[in-house]
């Protein structure tokens, strides 16, 4: 899920827009300890969504997965929408709390702090994920993609991706 709008600023490179708006706010908190809680809520429509399976991810003889070309297995990745496929998009909703240093401290990029083995200087790190990307109808009904990740970015969280059939409205 595109919850940065960041597929969407390579698509408009390509003279494509999907219409990808992203909202949110930052909120900081002192701790007693002196260091701050931060939460960062980002809330995200018209985003372009793809599944790969993990499967063909690990199995493609790198160390690291290839997401670029490991096929979908729902949605079209941005650089197959630049080629002419078509885009799914949905929303999502993505909130994130975590530590830093201290009140004012620079804030750090995201994926620093949900990396598989957060810093230190992150935790206690929790995430709430939410989205939602409805496929292309067809014969009545439409594949649905929904996430839901609560928790922190570890083997303790829980995590639900599913690919549901619904009616098309």
């Amino acid at each position: 899920m595109d919850y940065a709008g960041l597929a969407n600023d390579y698509l408009r490179k390509k003279h494509i827009n999907l219409g990808t708006r992203v909202n949110g706010f930052v909120i900081q908190s002192e701790l007693p300890d002196g260091r701050a809680q931060i939460v960062v809520a980002l809330f995200t429509t018209n985003a372009l969504g793809f599944a790969q399976s993990i499967a063909a991810l690990t199995n493609n003889g790198t160390r690291d997965p290839d997401f670029l070309n490991t096929p979908t297995i729902f949605g079209n990745k941005a650089q197959d929408v630049a080629r002419g496929a078509e885009a799914a998009v949905g929303q999502s909703t993505f909130v994130i709390t975590f530590s830093i240093s201290r009140p004012g401290a620079a804030l750090p990029d995201l994926v620093e702090v949900v990396k598989p083995v957060t810093l230190p200087e992150f935790l206690p790190v929790d995430i709430i994920f939410i989205s939602t990307i409805p496929g292309k109808c067809e014969h009545g009904t439409r594949p649905v993609l929904h996430v839901e990740q609560l928790g922190p970015p570890t083997a303790m969280g829980t995590e639900v991706v599913e690919i549901v059939r619904e009616p098309c409205h």
